[in-house]
């Protein structure tokens, strides 16, 4: 009976850690600028550049849409997904791009930010087949997104902007990788 209540108490305190790690207060990463809004997307904190220009339009569609979703605004998602999905069709990603539709024809945020980490997958594959001419981009991960299961996306500074959950949980995430 001892080990059962040990197992327990162990579980709730994880379970708490997980929940209180990125709370809808932000406090996991406190934005430093307080004289933007919110959502507002920072500055890239170093110079971006790519050796494809194929893959640096996929790039810049890519975090055009990543704002978009941190802002929680659907009808502007739908029309830079659609963006997106041109430029990963013509990057040769197929998947990406019928991700990237999914996300056109969807109306409610909910569902367009449901494809997102899968999609983020698929534009970080993209990169990745390419060169990084001068700069990195940040790989950044949010446990709370998509039920639980976590989700990633890419980003071209460190400061965190959560695009599965707005304002609601807007700095929740840390940067897992930095990509050169």
């Amino acid at each position: 009976m001892r080990s059962l209540t040990s197992i327990l108490l162990i579980t709730l305190l994880i379970s708490s850690a997980a929940i209180t790690g990125c709370s809808s207060d932000g406090s996991k990463n406190k934005a430093e600028n307080k004289s933007t809004e919110k959502t507002e997307p920072v500055k890239p904190q170093t110079k971006l550049s790519f050796e494809n220009e194929g893959i640096k339009t996929v790039y810049e569609d890519y975090i055009n849409l990543k704002n978009v979703l941190v802002k929680s605004d659907p009808k502007e998602a739908q029309s830079v997904a659609s963006a997106l999905q041109t430029s990963l069709t013509t990057a040769g990603n197929s998947k990406g791009a019928d991700l990237a539709g999914k996300i056109a024809s969807a109306t409610e945020l909910s569902a367009q930010r449901a494809e997102f980490n899968a999609l983020s997958a698929e534009v970080e594959s993209t990169i990745r087949s390419g060169k990084i001419a001068e700069g990195k981009i940040y790989k950044q991960y949010c446990p709370m997104a998509n039920d639980g299961n976590g989700g990633y996306w890419l980003s071209g500074e460190s400061e965190i902007r959560n695009p599965y959950y707005g304002d609601d949980m807007l700095e929740c995430g840390e940067v897992k990788e930095e990509i050169q």
